[in-house]
């Protein structure tokens, strides 16, 4: 439940703290790329499971530095994205949530999930409204 809690603390404060100071986003990326390093390697050390499989000796430990590039690309555009100048926090976000439909048609298609007909008008219908949702909220 800790872990939870201070998970939460740390994703809104993602967010919520390049905008109680004024920083560019630029100055803001460091910090939390750090802040995240730190936190995930704790977490990796405090979770039991993890101690027994030793992470840092796993080939998917760093298989997985390249999904986190693009995470790194995706929080930088964010950032400036959520700037008050030029989308402020709640389109930002919004938009940046749209990522969504990427990672949901790459996990199908490039994993090669199986659907059938009905179940891919259903998540090609969710999909739309999920960009119909991000083009209200960007115009509101």
């Amino acid at each position: 439940m800790s872990l939870v809690l201070i998970a939460t603390i740390g994703y809104v404060g993602y967010s919520a703290f390049p905008q109680a100071v004024s920083v560019d986003s630029f100055q803001a990326f460091l910090p939390q790329a750090l802040g995240m390093a730190v936190a995930s390697t704790i977490f990796a050390f405090i979770t039991k499971s993890n101690r027994q499989a030793k992470p840092y000796r796993s080939k998917s430990t760093y298989l997985n530095i390249i999904s986190g590039i693009f995470f790194a690309f995706a929080a930088l555009t964010y950032l400036i994205s959520s700037r008050k100048d030029v989308n402020g926090l709640a389109t930002g976000f919004t938009l940046s949530q749209m990522n969504v439909i990427i990672g949901t048609l790459g996990g199908i298609y490039i994993l090669h999930e199986s659907k059938t007909h009905k179940e891919m008008i259903m998540v090609i219908s969710g999909l739309v409204l999920v960009v119909v949702a991000g083009i209200i909220t960007a115009f509101i």
